[in-house]
């Protein structure tokens, strides 16, 4: 080996570190930049944790959405255990109804049925999606949509404490009354059969009587020594005239 290559081969190998070290810290920094990127994302003003925290706010149990996920409020009750939904997907509730053979969705969906006709050209929809058509009436500014999301509008009138949809979901309220009345027509109906079958019987038997109190009181009438039809027979001419 020559004097030359002893001098270089150290030098080489140091500069060949230097190069390694400084690789390494180039991209140390450069992980470094990346991540104070991303935390700055994070943090920045228009980043997840600024959106998050708007939608913990808008959850607060002063605003609609907060009072609509409370734990006694409509959603809980909704879907509580013999609750609303339940009773939707009972055997034989609602959705059975609505998905049996030959049901309201079978019919939608059955040729020349309404969703046809809702999509065919020149159809609903064509009319609803043409310029100055219904759509664009229901998102002009001021117009139905706006009114209903503003601030204290209808949506927050509906969804506030106390509210009517409030009052209907709750326990015992207007949709739990409905479907109790539904269950006590249910039951109410053979009586009303029985009821109906009575009252037929009862003309017929008003027919027979109304056709016999004629003859008697004219036979009453013929007996001597009356000069006056007792009030019973009065009553009975009359209903005889004047049948009910």
């Amino acid at each position: 080996m020559s004097l030359f290559t002893l001098v270089t081969v150290p030098a080489r190998t140091g500069a060949s570190f230097a190069g390694s070290v400084i690789g390494i810290a180039t991209d140390t920094a450069a992980a470094v930049v990346d991540e104070t990127s991303t935390v700055l994302r994070l943090i920045g003003p228009r980043g997840p944790l600024a959106l998050l925290q708007k939608v913990a706010e808008s959850a607060g149990d002063e605003r609609a959405l907060g009072r609509v996920l409370d734990a006694d409020g409509p959603v809980e009750r909704l879907m509580a255990k013999d609750g609303v939904l339940d009773k939707l997907t009972e055997p034989g509730g609602l959705l059975d109804r609505l998905l049996e053979k030959d049901g309201p969705v079978e019919r939608l969906l059955e040729k020349d049925g309404l969703v046809e006709k809702l999509i065919d050209k020149d159809g609903l929809l064509d009319r609803i999606l043409e310029k100055d058509g219904a759509l664009d009436r229901l998102l002009q500014p001021d117009g139905p949509l706006e009114n209903l999301l503003k601030k204290d509008g209808l949506l927050d009138n509906l969804l506030s404490e106390n509210s009517s949809m409030e009052r209907m979901l709750k326990q015992g309220g207007t949709l739990d009354q409905l479907i109790s009345l539904s269950d006590s027509l249910d039951r109410l109906g053979p009586s009303l059969d029985l009821l109906a079958n009575s009252v037929g019987a009862l003309q017929d038997a008003a027919g027979v009587v109304n056709g016999a109190v004629g003859p008697v009181g004219e036979l009453v009438s013929m007996l001597p020594g009356r000069r006056r039809k007792p009030r019973a027979v009065d009553m009975a001419a009359s209903l005889a005239e004047n049948p009910a």
